[in-house]
């Protein structure tokens, strides 16, 4: 992303982050953040995991314009240009969350955590620690979401797909 700021309210004002693997993540594969847009200026690199503060850990709070995604042994990776790293199809994402939330718990409360799903997942205990937790969801479009296509979110109550119950979109 060339410049933050042209797709979110996130230019110079992030402070935390969180990295997934991707669906065609290989080692030593991530994420540079710039200081300038563009990909210039003063960067740092991150693998997937999770920085809740990059004042502390990172020194870079609030300083991100532009990122690129790195892909590489883990020795002198190259940034990849834009648009040139492969992705799966998503056509539509589910957001599962750990209690109750709503649009006024943004502002004020905090709405728990919060598990982003593009594809099929057969336990939420291992490695994401929120089965028997979810209470709330929401379904998105995805990337790839097409209008005229019929969805169907399928929940499961136990482990790798044992008592179903769908939802259409």
């Amino acid at each position: 992303m060339d410049n933050l700021a042209t797709y979110s309210a996130y230019d110079n004002l992030t402070s935390s982050v969180k990295v997934f693997k991707g669906p065609n993540y290989t080692p030593g594969d991530k994420i540079r953040l710039y200081d300038t847009f563009n990909g210039s200026g003063k960067y740092i690199d991150l693998a997937p995991g999770e920085y809740p503060d990059l004042a502390k850990s990172h020194t870079f709070s609030n300083l991100t314009s532009s990122t690129r995604f790195i892909k590489g042994d883990g020795t002198g990776s190259e940034p990849v240009p834009p648009g040139s790293m492969e992705y799966a199809n998503i056509p539509i994402i589910v957001e599962l969350y750990d209690h109750f939330f709503s649009k006024s718990s943004i502002w004020g409360a905090d709405p728990g955590r919060r598990l982003l799903l593009s594809q099929d997942t057969p336990d939420l205990a291992t490695p994401y620690l929120m089965a028997d937790t979810v209470s709330s969801l929401k379904i998105r479009p995805g990337p790839n979401y097409d209008p005229k296509a019929n969805y169907e979110v399928s929940f499961y109550r136990d482990p790798n797909f044992i008592h179903q119950s769908s939802l259409g979109t």
